[in-house]
């Protein structure tokens, strides 16, 4: 019989602990100014909001099968997916940067 200990975790080059990453109320005011300043700055507001609103709802499960596994990668690159998956994981957030591009501020 097989048995598997759960001491025994494989290594696949990173860890994620979801406890580590919570990120602040002020931390995910800026990542979703910087995201809606993309969208804005690239003039995809409609595909954004298209796709986001369609799937906000799935928020947890597409941040952990899409950002999760490469999320790794982006260390190259300077940047903290894994904050990016935190952010998303919560339906509100993807409701805060639908508002945001629907109504932007000047200011962002």
């Amino acid at each position: 019989m097989l048995q598997f200990s759960t001491s025994q975790t494989p290594n696949i080059g990173y860890e994620y602990n979801p406890s580590l990453g919570d990120l602040t109320p002020q931390r995910e005011e800026e990542l979703i100014n910087l995201i809606a300043r993309q969208i804005i700055k690239n003039g995809f507001e409609n595909i954004a909001e298209l796709f986001i609103g369609a799937l906000k709802n799935y928020g947890y499960p597409i941040a952990h099968l899409t950002l999760l596994p490469i999320a790794g990668l982006f260390d190259v690159f300077g940047i903290n997916a894994f904050e990016y998956v935190e952010l998303f994981r919560e339906t509100r957030n993807a409701e805060r940067l639908l508002e945001l591009l629907r109504n932007p501020k000047l200011d962002m």
